[in-house]
Formats: structure tokens, sequence, C-alpha cells
């Protein structure tokens, strides 16, 4: 599950847009990658992480579906993602994703 925990984002639509950049990203994150019909390239391989040990490369996939979240809407211009292990071992990740002048910092259960 991912939660979004604080943004610099402005949460208003523009330039003609009917979805807000957070709820795109968030949308853009969690649709699984191939099951949209008309834009097979929407999404990202979110969905197949669940499934895979955490460690160094999982972290690696997930820095890349955040990325690849951003690609799809021309107002989120991927910098970078950090992401921060919970040393407490909750099974709760805090990313960060930096894009343009802005960053969205969320969670994720891992």
């Amino acid at each position: 599950m991912i939660k979004i925990i604080d943004t610099t984002l402005p949460a208003i639509t523009d330039n003609g847009y009917k979805v807000n950049p957070i709820d795109s990203f968030i949308d853009c994150l969690t649709t699984p990658l191939g099951s949209v019909i008309a834009k097979t390239d929407y999404g990202t391989n979110l969905y197949q992480l669940k499934h895979k040990p955490f460690n160094s490369l999982w972290i690696i996939d997930f820095k890349r579906c955040l990325k690849d979240a951003c690609s799809h809407d021309p107002r989120l211009e991927f910098k970078e993602a950090i992401v921060f292990q919970n040393e407490l071992g909750t099974g709760l990740l805090i990313f960060e994703v930096h894009i343009k002048n802005y960053i969205i910092k969320g969670t994720a259960n891992v």
C-alpha cells in the first residue's frame, strides 16, 4: 500500500488536466503495467515487488517504479528517488521522489 504523507507539489489541476499531479502519480504507480488496454505502457511493475525478497535489488526496482510513475505525466519531470529503510523492522518504507522543484514524500508497506 502506497500513501503520500507530504508533498510540495501543488494539488491543483492546471493546463486543462482533469487530474491533479499527485493523483496522477499515485494512479500510475499503483496501476499494473499492461492492464490498461488503450495504453499498454501505462503503469508500473510495483505489484510484482510484493512477491520478491526485500533487499538492495528490491529497492532498485522500487526506485524504477517511482521513476516510471512520473513518465506518463509531462508535469512530473523525474529527478531522483530516495528510499529510507525503516530501522524498526515494521515493514514500512519511507520514500521521496524529487520532481522539478517539488518533493513527494510517501510510505510503502513491504
